[in-house]
């Protein structure tokens, strides 16, 4: 079994030579390096942090934010072995088909690539997250084999279409999972608490020529490569380019001001209140457990709907609701009406709640004035923090009020119950950030309106590439880690051909 390396033991100025270098050993970092497992190329999978946490490490990633409010309390982006997945709840769903579409009532949108150049990804992404049964993921799965009348008349209706998501039993932490795997590998070096502090062009800016390393006891060595990758999640894949000054003041990738920009997030809001009719049974919706995990639905509006309302692709969660202001007549109410509830739901006997609280996840639209830029604090390499400047317009609140009352037909529709939609007022909603940090280095086949090209290059340089949610156009309403895992295994294969070519 190879040891892993500590960089601060390395003596300083050293050079490391290799074929594949991958920045950051998270979700895709280790997605990528197990691709290569046990071939002919030699990679150096570096990782800032340890093993376990370091608050000195941990601060590197600290940020200033001066746009839109953000709660900053949970974690988000942990920066030792294993990335977030350290930490994680383990939600996988892939982006529908539509969120890659260009769409012309969503600014800046459409992928290069369609949702079926990712199925066959999604599928291996899903045998990486070591979920029960890819198959489960698909809504197409569901309608005849659960017998749950209540879910029957939700989705009778053309309007609406099931979200399904998966869960393991245990979230999946690649750390435990996979380091073993890749130290039992002999072409794969494992660097810990190694920072890049710069990536090195040739002066002709075409060809990446090494990356510069520095720990946090004053260390620096180089790392030369034919091949590199920056896996370092959704805001600092966008600092380290533009931090990367060296032959471009604007940074690497940056001749069309792109890096950093079109940032967006998923905004949500636990508002709105369906009252259930007699007899509502819907256990999928709540979270349907077995031995393997838990599938969940949630409700957007179909296709159809979307393009006829030229509608952002919001969806909804249901879930029981213990507090209310109004009526508390209802048996489900109070701490009797919560144990019977989780106690029919540990054994798995039909859900019965009156209240439902609808909790929103938003779709939002990339702005290009939404962006990370350097800011003036610097961290203790003495590197430039980010600033955030997240924007949040008009059309996802706008777009959510129309949402919900197209809901709230449906439902009276199909007798689920009664709605308490959501309508307009003074306040503005109190909108939470997601966590999801997207679309920093997006992707595109013009180098005017995106930082990397349909696989996952950085335009105009021929041996850089980029890996995660930095490289989304748009967002969707999903969870975005599978997605980013499913373009992560299609990027290495793309590198294995070029490699046989």
């Amino acid at each position: 079994m190879t040891p892993t390396i500590d960089a601060r033991q390395l003596p300083d100025g050293t050079t490391i030579n290799t074929d594949l270098c991958i920045v950051g050993a998270g979700a895709m970092g280790i997605a990528i390096s197990l691709q290569f497992k046990d071939t002919t190329q030699h990679v150096c999978l570096i990782e800032s942090g340890d093993l376990g946490p370091d608050e000195a490490t941990q601060s590197l990633y600290d940020f200033e934010n001066v746009g839109y409010p953000i709660r900053q309390t949970a974690p988000s982006r942990i920066r030792y072995f294993g990335g977030t997945t350290n930490v994680w709840t383990g939600r996988c769903l892939p982006l529908d088909a539509i969120d890659f579409e260009k769409r012309e009532w969503v600014a800046n949108s459409g992928w290069p690539i369609d949702y079926n150049t990712l199925r066959p990804y999604f599928q291996r992404a899903a045998a990486l997250f070591k979920l029960p049964d890819y198959r489960q993921i698909q809504a197409a799965h569901w309608p005849l084999r659960h017998p749950y009348k209540s879910e029957r008349q939700i989705f009778a209706s053309p309007k609406l279409t099931p979200v399904v998501s998966l869960r393991r039993r245990t979230s999946l932490n690649f750390r435990t999972a996979y380091r073993q795997d890749l130290q039992r590998a002999s072409n794969i070096q494992i660097y810990l608490n190694a920072n890049v502090i710069e990536v090195e062009a040739t002066e002709s800016l075409n060809t990446i020529r090494c990356l510069r390393l520095a720990c946090l006891n004053g260390l620096e060595f180089r790392i030369k490569a034919k091949v590199y990758i920056l896996a370092c999640g959704g805001l600092e894949n966008a600092r380290i380019l533009l931090l990367s000054r060296h032959q471009n003041t604007a940074g690497l990738g940056n001749e069309h001001d792109v890096v950093g920009r079109y940032y967006m997030d998923h905004p949500k809001v636990e508002h709105g209140i369906l009252k259930t009719a007699p007899n509502f049974n819907a256990p999928l919706l709540f979270g349907y457990r077995t031995l393997q995990g838990t599938t969940q639905f949630g409700i957007r509006l179909s296709d159809a709907v979307q393009r006829r309302e030229r509608i952002l692709n919001h969806y909804i969660l249901l879930q029981p609701q213990f507090v209310w202001n109004g009526d508390k007549s209802s048996q489900g109410f109070g701490l009797g009406g919560k144990l019977r509830y989780f106690y029919r739901k540990l054994t798995q006997q039909p859900l019965r709640h009156d209240f439902l609280q609808i909790k929103n996840y938003l779709e939002q639209v990339p702005r290009r004035e939404s962006r990370v830029t350097l800011s003036r604090q610097r961290d203790k390499l003495g590197l430039q923090q980010l600033q955030l400047h997240w924007q949040v317009g008009k059309q996802e609140a706008q777009d959510l009020y129309r949402f919900h009352g197209i809901l709230r037909q449906c439902f009276q529709n199909q007798e689920i119950g009664d709605m308490q939609a959501l309508t307009p007022g003074p306040e503005p909603l109190p909108f939470l950030n997601a966590f999801h940090h997207l679309g920093t280095t997006r992707m595109s086949d013009s180098p005017r309106e995106g930082v990397i090209n349909r696989h996952c290059q950085v335009h105009g340089i021929e041996n850089l590439f980029i890996a995660g949610t930095s490289v989304f156009p748009t967002g969707g309403y999903a969870n975005p880690t599978f997605t980013a895992a499913a373009l992560a295994l299609r990027l290495a294969a793309y590198l294995h051909q070029r490699v046989q070519d």
